[in-house]
């Protein structure tokens, strides 16, 4: 009979043993073939070894969560809120818009043209000429339309008040054609900035705008006739001197 050669390989010690059937007695096989089959055994075991490493390091790969470039960028912006974008399309629509600037905004560097003209539904109110946002809410604390041509009232009720974060107001040299000034300016209980300067109002400057505990500076100036009794004159004075 044919003899047979047996091979074994330890996995553990990398031992090879190789024996072959003389037909009477088991004898070793040369130590050339040894060598020869522990060389092609052992080369085939590492790359074995390979290719299970790189089966696990792709699997390992596959496995994490994919990054985007969303991942790294900072946050976005918060857009502003509707309802503040909402009140200031109504603010928007309560005026009409005169045909020449007023003399005193051709008068000064202030840029002079309708701001309001820029605010379209469906764009961020935060990007709209004349409007400020917080970095980090969204919220509407800042308006400065001052030379934007609105001609109109602002009525108690007005959606102006529906702001309720604003810091500055700069409503100077519009046409409010001789109304008088609304108690609920005093809602704005954040508001540091108020300028009404040239804006047409007349009448009695309302006592609760001296409430406004945060104001440090207010500009009523050119606006006839218009009024500011004692008391009133009192709590801004006091409001604007505390530290």
């Amino acid at each position: 009979m044919d003899p047979s050669v047996y091979v074994l390989l330890n996995n553990h010690f990398g031992i090879l043993i190789a024996l072959r059937d003389s037909g009477l007695t088991w004898q070793p096989i040369s130590i050339l073939h040894v060598s020869l089959l522990i060389t092609i055994i052992t080369n085939m075991s590492c790359l074995l070894i390979f290719y299970q490493l790189l089966c696990l390091l792709l699997f390992c790969l596959s496995s994490q969560p994919t990054l985007s470039s969303s991942s790294f960028a900072p946050s976005a912006t918060p857009l502003c809120s509707h309802n503040e974008a909402s009140a200031l399309m109504k603010f928007k629509s309560s005026f009409s818009i005169k045909q020449t600037a007023p003399g005193e905004c051709k008068d000064t560097s202030t840029p002079s043209y309708p701001k309001t003209d820029s605010w379209k539904e469906g764009i961020d109110c935060c990007s709209w000429d004349g409007v400020t946002c917080d970095n980090k809410t969204g919220q509407v604390i800042g308006l400065d339309l001052c030379c934007s041509w609105l001609y109109g009232v602002i009525p108690s009720n007005s959606s102006l008040f529906h702001l309720p974060h604003l810091q500055n107001l700069n409503l100077a040299y519009n046409d409010f054609n001789g109304s008088k000034m609304s108690s609920e300016f005093a809602q704005f209980t954040s508001l540091m900035q108020l300028n009404l300067t040239g804006s047409v109002f007349a009448g009695q400057i309302p006592l609760q705008i001296s409430h406004l505990s945060k104001l440090v500076s207010l500009d009523l100036s050119w606006n006839y006739p218009q009024a500011l009794d004692e008391r009133t004159l009192a709590g801004l004075v006091q409001n604007l001197t505390e530290e």
